[in-house]
């Protein structure tokens, strides 16, 4: 979640709507590291011990209670909260790939999960909520690409999109690099390269973005994914880079403003991707921030909501 540390609010948590803030309760994947990998980083950012982890309690007092509605795949939780008389439209958050909340009742996995499927679910969602504006819609990773597919093929449920780290899938983006995909592949992943996969560890900036929040990171990246959504949503992400072309295709014809965010030295969705996503778009922002990796949003957190933030600030064309 993107939050600045200051005692000012953050100018864009306005009437956000969290969809799936973190991993369910279930069948697992993935441990905690152990201590000797723990050490590894350590050694890396030169520190012998692990920073104390910030309490949860700020951040539940901030989200509030868990909420849910009902959608024809699932009932869905997610957590509303900020100002309702901003005067802007709700901003609808989407999680990344392996995550999911931990109250998705009733998960229909008896039917093939797609990015166009997902869309189509946040699409219902947005209705389900009967929100007296379109809301504004921002993902990371695989929520981009929700994002950008919601714009691409359902444009009218929303008002702007901000896909971070994101791709229009089909052969015409660029695919994960070879590295990036080697470490996604291991079963047994190490720490640094865990944290190798946000930020670009060979940088001074990326380097010291990955130690300020090293062992956060670790442990949010170690918590518990339900093994079929975490198959489910990999398979899907597959069938949208080899397959699917619908989201790609429709690009030049999107009317809501997007705004395109991505890191330099992304090795999960190169940054290729936004900048292809840009030529095909009408009237695009894009932003691509020096030294940055997938990880962007959290690395350049201040520099991210200050685009967000004007973006959404920003007159209609």
């Amino acid at each position: 979640m993107l939050r600045r540390g200051s005692a000012n609010p953050t100018a864009v948590c306005l009437a956000m709507v969290l969809l799936c803030l973190r991993p369910a309760t279930g069948a697992v994947v993935g441990q905690a590291a152990p201590v000797s990998e723990e050490g590894e980083v350590l050694q890396f950012c030169n520190t012998t011990a692990p920073p104390l982890l910030a309490s949860t309690s700020s951040k539940q007092d901030l989200i509030g209670p868990l909420l849910h509605v009902a959608i024809s795949t699932s009932i869905v939780g997610y957590h509303s909260f900020g100002w309702a008389d901003s005067g802007r439209p709700t901003l609808l958050l989407i999680h990344g790939f392996g995550q999911s909340l931990d109250m998705w009742d009733d998960l229909n996995i008896s039917s093939p999960l797609t990015i166009q499927s997902m869309a189509e679910d946040t699409v219902e969602f947005i209705q389900a909520l009967q929100l007296p504006l379109p809301p504004n819609l921002m993902g990371v990773s695989m929520g981009g690409f929700i994002a950008i597919a919601v714009a691409a093929l359902h444009g009218d449920a929303i008002h702007r999109a901000i896909p971070i780290s994101a791709s229009a899938g089909s052969l015409g983006s660029e695919p994960p690099t070879d590295k990036g995909l080697s470490i996604v592949a291991q079963p047994e992943r190490r720490p640094l390269d865990m944290l190798s996969l946000f930020y670009p560890l060979n940088t001074t900036r990326g380097a010291k973005a990955a130690c300020d929040s090293a062992f956060q990171s670790l442990y949010m990246l170690a918590e518990a994914t339900i093994t079929e959504a975490y198959g489910r949503q990999a398979l899907a992400i597959l069938h949208y880079f080899n397959v699917e072309t619908a989201v790609w295709d429709a690009l030049p014809l999107v009317r809501n403003p997007v705004l395109l965010i991505a890191g330099q030295y992304d090795i999960l969705v190169p940054a290729q991707s936004s900048r292809a996503m840009a030529a095909r778009l009408p009237a695009p922002w894009l932003v691509v921030i020096p030294e940055a990796g997938h990880g962007v949003a959290s690395q350049c957190r201040d520099t991210v909501l200050d685009l967000v933030d004007a973006f959404l600030g920003s007159p209609d064309l």
